[in-house]
């Protein structure tokens, strides 16, 4: 639980250019209000940059994201390794 002005967030940067953000955004300042995950493709800035895709909105943040986008699967693992 986060308050809604705070967003947690991982960035990963493929070979080809395209950027995926997996965020974990505050649900609000109600305790009922559950925080919220999703990833966010983003083209490289040389293609006018900008997002291409996104996943449904999750409740899980560690855990594998796929985003498929002209016939490509991004994929990124977030893990926490103790």
């Amino acid at each position: 639980m986060q308050s809604e002005d705070n967003t947690i967030s991982v960035t990963v940067e493929y070979d080809d250019g395209m950027q995926m953000d997996i965020k974990c955004c505050g649900g609000g300042d109600d305790a009922s209000d559950a925080s919220w995950t999703e990833a966010v493709l983003f083209a490289p800035s040389c293609l006018g940059g900008g997002q291409v895709a996104c996943t449904d909105a999750d409740d899980t943040f560690v855990q594998t994201w796929e985003i498929e986008y002209e016939n490509r699967i991004y994929r990124a693992i977030v893990d926490v390794s103790m």
